[in-house]
């Protein structure tokens, strides 16, 4: 998969829209649920993943490769879109917007989505308690199964910062947890 990501990294950067549509396909479902996690809020999610990969679009001619895969430039675009929308935005949604943007809620398998949604706003809760470095560390890591040195790239922090980072977040974590 690596030399595959850097071909079409390669080829996008000389303006091959092909290579860039593949790259966006490829790595579309992991950039939105990461930007969902921490926006809560599908149809902010929707938009801040257009931008993410609108402005990889703009500057995948600048990109360089640090031993990457490309995903792990696209999180840290990610990262700093989700960073400027709070900055910019607050936004409450009311339980009608919410069961309107998902319509599972009121189908048949509504106590099992529920009890899934549940769980899910437990972590998401827990997690809004932690400093944003460890959520960050826990979510790339974890939800998005990044290796530490992808975590790293991502974040723009040491390999051993990461690891200190995550070993302090699973820590607050569980302490929360407990």
């Amino acid at each position: 998969m690596e030399d595959l990501d850097k071909e079409l990294v390669r080829r996008a950067r000389l303006g091959d829209k092909d290579a860039f549509a593949a790259i966006y396909e490829h790595n579309l479902p992991r950039i939105y649920r990461f930007i969902y996690f921490k926006t809560a809020n599908r149809a902010t999610a929707e938009e801040i993943t257009q931008e993410v990969f609108l402005a990889a679009l703009r500057a995948i001619p600048r990109y360089h490769d640090e031993g990457f895969l490309v995903s792990s430039w696209l999180y840290e675009i990610a990262r700093n879109k989700v960073i400027d929308f709070y900055r910019s935005k607050k936004s409450d949604i009311s339980i009608d917007e919410e069961l309107e943007e998902r319509p599972e809620l009121t189908s048949t398998d509504f106590v099992k989505t529920m009890e899934t949604k549940i769980e899910a706003d437990k972590l998401k809760n827990l997690l809004k308690k932690l400093p944003e470095d460890y959520q960050n560390i826990i979510l790339l890591r974890f939800v998005e199964d990044l290796s530490n040195e992808e975590v790293a790239h991502s974040l723009g922090k040491s390999l051993g910062a990461v690891r200190v980072l995550q070993h302090r977040a699973l820590k607050a974590l569980r302490k929360l947890v407990e």
